[in-house]
C-alpha cells in the first residue's frame, strides 16, 4: 500500500542511485546555534582513512596529522575568501598541490622542514587518491550535492542498500578496504542524522537499522545514538535496531525489546539482561525454547509478555520466506507476471 513515488532507494554500489558522503556536506551546521562540525568531521574522516600514517606507532604521526588539519582548515578558509564550496575533493586537490611543492597558501613552514612537508603531503595525496577510486571510497570524495538529494519529503521511505560492507573485525588489523568500509559505516549514520535535521520537527520519523552489529562498531554510530537520546523526542524520532544477538545492543538506550529464540546459553543470558529479567534457569530455558514467530516482549513500562506473531496473509508470508525453494517459486511467479521487468532487474 506504499506510494512508489514516496520510496527512495539509495544503493551505495550503484553510481546512478547513490549519494555523496562528503564530510563537509553532511556535517551539522547551524549558524543560529553556533554549531559547525565540518572541520572536526573532515579531520576525523581523513585521519581514519590515513590511519597507517597518523597511528601512534608511526613516529611521524603528529606531522601527518598537522598537515591534514591545515589542509581542512585551508579548504574552509577558501569559502570565506574566495566564496568556494569546501569539499573533501578540494582537500585532496590541495594536498596534491602541496605535494608538488606549491605551498603558496601555507604559512610558517620553515625552510629546514619544507622538503619533508612536501614529501608528506605527496604521500597523503597519493594514498587518498587511491582510496577515492575505490568503489565505495569514491562516495567520500564526491562533490556535495552530486547524486541523490539530501532533501526528504514527509511521508517518504528511504532505503539504504549497504550490502557486503566488511568493516574491520575486532582484534584484527585493518586493511585498506576494511578502513574505507569502517568510515562508510560511520558516515551513513551521519547522513541519516542530516536527513532528520532537514525534516520538520513535528513530523513523526522512524529509523530502522538492520544488522546493527555492523553499524554500531563506529564512533559516528555512537554519536548518532547519543544525539537521538537528547533530540529524539523533540524530533519525534523512533529508532529500531535489529540484530541476531542481544550482546550487540546498548541496553541503556532501549525502551521496548523483542527477544527471539536463543541458540546458546550465553546468548540467552544476554537477552535476559536486555529484557531486564533475572537470568535464572527458567528464563534462560524459556528463551532457548521459543518457536518460530514467538518472542518475549518488554514494553516501555517494563512489562514482559510472551508474544506470538502470525502472518495470516500467505501471499505476504511467502515473500518473506528466504528458503531456496520458496525463493525459486517466487521468482518464477514474478517472471510469469512481469517477464520484462524481472529480466532487467536480474541483469542489473
Amino acid at each position: 500500500m506504499l506510494n512508489p513515488d514516496k520510496v527512495r532507494l539509495i544503493d551505495l554500489y550503484d553510481p546512478e542511485a547513490s549519494i555523496s558522503l562528503d564530510a563537509f556536506g553532511i556535517a551539522e551546521v547551524d549558524a543560529e546555534k553556533k554549531i559547525d562540525e565540518r572541520a572536526s568531521m573532515a579531520i576525523e574522516i581523513l585521519e581514519a582513512l590515513c590511519r597507517r600514517f597518523v597511528s601512534p606507532n608511526n613516529p611521524s604521526n603528529t606531522a601527518y596529522a598537522r598537515i591534514i588539519q591545515r589542509a581542512v582548515n585551508a579548504e574552509l578558509e577558501s569559502q570565506r575568501t574566495a566564496g568556494t564550496t569546501p569539499s573533501m575533493r578540494g582537500v585532496l586537490v590541495r594536498l596534491d598541490r602541496w605535494g608538488t611543492g606549491d605551498l603558496r597558501d601555507v604559512v610558517n613552514v620553515q625552510d629546514e622542514v619544507r622538503g619533508k612537508w612536501i614529501d608528506m603531503a605527496q604521500t597523503l595525496s597519493e594514498h587518498l587518491d587511491t582510496q577515492s577510486k575505490d568503489t565505495l571510497g569514491r562516495l567520500l570524495f564526491a562533490e556535495p550535492g552530486i547524486g541523490r538529494s539530501m532533501t526528504v519529503e514527509a511521508g517518504s521511505m528511504t532505503i539504504f542498500v549497504a550490502l557486503n560492507l566488511q568493516p574491520t573485525e575486532e582484534g584484527t588489523e585493518p586493511t585498506s578496504t576494511s578502513t574505507i568500509h569502517d568510515v562508510i559505516s560511520g558516515l551513513m549514520t551521519d547522513y541519516i542524522r542530516s536527513l532528520l535535521y532537514r525534516l520538520p520537527d513535528e513530523e513523526p520519523k522512524v529509523l530502522v537499522f538492520d544488522e546493527w552489529h555492523v553499524i554500531k562498531r563506529t564512533k559516528r554510530a555512537e554519536a548518532l545514538v547519543n544525539w537521538l537520546r537528547r533530540m529524539g523526542r523533540s524530533k519525534r524520532a523512533q529508532v529500531r535496531q535489529l540484530s541476531q544477538a542481544a550482546v550487540d545492543f546498548d541496553t541503556n538506550s532501549l525502551s521496548a525489546v523483542w527477544a527471539g529464540k536463543c541458540q546458546t546459553k550465553d546468548s540467552a543470558i544476554a537477552s535476559c539482561t536486555m529484557l531486564e529479567i533475572e537470568p535464572n534457569e527458567v528464563n534462560i530455558g524459556t528463551l532457548m525454547r521459543l518457536g518460530a514467530g514467538e518472542f518475549l516482549f518488554r514494553d516501555q513500562k517494563g512489562r514482559i509478555a510472551r508474544v506470538f506473531v502470525d502472518i495470516w496473509d500467505k501471499w505476504l508470508l511467502d515473500r518473506f520466506n528466504t528458503q531456496p525453494d520458496a525463493k525459486a517459486r517466487l521468482l518464477e511467479e514474478l517472471r510469469q507476471q512481469q517477464p520484462n521487468l524481472l529480466s532487467s532487474a536480474v541483469a542489473a
